[in-house]
């Protein structure tokens, strides 16, 4: 017989021998072997915790959100087509956006345009109470406007005071269902829902 044979015919009689004996199944050394192979009661009530500290803790959480509120929902413009022109339409995190005149273009986690990109929002599942958009102007303070709208309605307004750096404009209102930003030269990049 080979050496790696008899190897393997040792182990299986080690780890096998109690149950080919009979060892495991007979007479008094039934209650031993109980012990070991039930279960641990701590382990059953500890499970048992688990469960209902997890329901406990989702009911919770179902329970704290009773406004419906967007809670900070964050969409960034990664997603958006390498190229934009007038009537370009994507959507990404249940966001829908349009380019609604002008130009643009996605750099990394950015679109940089000259023109009005809108993000339609009526398609959340949540109430919107304020947008923020993280910009940057490129033309100078004031070029650059944020337009809150409910329906056909503008609601809010905010532009930016800053050139050359990242500045969030919010805005906000009573049925807020859409944003858009105006600008020459601009880059439009994280927006945040709440």
């Amino acid at each position: 017989m080979h050496r790696s044979s008899i190897l393997s015919l040792m182990f299986f009689l080690t780890a096998c021998g109690p149950f080919i004996s009979g060892g495991w199944g007979s007479g008094d050394d039934d209650a031993k072997h109980e012990l070991d192979t039930a279960p641990p009661e701590a382990d059953a009530d500890t499970d048992a915790d688990a469960d209902t500290d997890a329901d406990a803790d989702a009911d919770a959480d179902a329970d704290a959100d009773t406004d419906n509120g967007c809670d900070g929902r964050t969409v960034s413009m990664s997603g958006a087509p390498a190229s934009l022109n007038a009537g370009t339409t994507w959507t990404t995190a249940g966001v829908t956006f349009t380019m609604v005149d002008g130009w643009g273009e996605r750099d990394g986690d950015c679109v940089w345009m000259g023109g009005v990109l809108e993000a339609d929002l009526s398609g959340l599942d949540c109430t919107i109470d304020e947008v923020q958009w993280d910009v940057v102007d490129w033309c100078g303070a004031g070029c650059l406007e944020m337009t809150g709208w409910s329906g056909s309605s503008q609601i809010d307004q905010a532009s930016n005071s800053s050139t050359g750096s990242t500045e969030t404009l919010t805005v906000g209102g009573d049925g807020l269902d859409a944003v858009d930003i105006d600008a020459l030269e601009s880059q439009a990049c994280e927006l945040r829902i709440y």
